[in-house]
């Protein structure tokens, strides 16, 4: 029987040994030259997220690209990582991530670790990852240019966002 993904259950300060982390990315990258996701079971999100924490670059993005290859079901778990998780790295990689598993229903999140998140490169992930959803984000920006305790750093990550929009649409009205 396969486990159930319990977000009561997950630690968004998980991380994974030297080893461990080495060793899921050489699988999960086997599976992607492959292009066959259904290798990866369920159970097994945990782990790839608990990878977002690694200090090499080269295997956190196998793991977010395998993040965002598996989809929804990995949301509630990178979200919960970029609001809780006492690692700067991995929140980065988690905003990074979402921006890869494409869903609108992030937007929620990434707007408050914009607002609250104190690392600017969290803040510029996250402004980037909502800049993806195009028109959808509009409405997120504009809250941030309304709130009064918004920093002139979100300000102006939040006009590169607009800006990315527009230039996303060819300038069409």
């Amino acid at each position: 029987m396969e486990e159930e993904l319990d977000l009561n259950n997950f630690n968004e300060n998980a991380s994974l040994n030297e080893e461990e982390a080495s060793t899921l990315a050489a699988e999960l990258k086997s599976n992607h030259l492959k292009k066959d996701i259904s290798k990866i079971d369920k159970y097994l999100i945990k782990k790839i997220i608990a990878g977002l924490s690694d200090n090499r670059g080269k295997l956190r993005r196998t793991f977010s690209e395998t993040l965002g290859l598996i989809g929804e079901e990995a949301l509630p778990f990178l979200s919960k990582v970029l609001l809780n998780s006492q690692s700067v790295t991995a929140r980065r990689a988690a905003a990074k991530t979402l921006k890869l598993v494409g869903h609108p229903s992030a937007l929620p999140d990434l707007l408050q670790a914009l607002l609250n998140d104190k690392d600017p490169v969290v803040q510029g992930s996250s402004v980037a990852a909502m800049s993806v959803f195009g028109e959808e984000a509009i409405e997120h920006f504009i809250k941030v240019l309304e709130n009064p305790t918004t920093t002139e750093m979100q300000c102006g990550l939040v006009s590169w966002g607009l800006a990315f929009i527009g230039a996303k649409g060819g300038g069409s009205p």
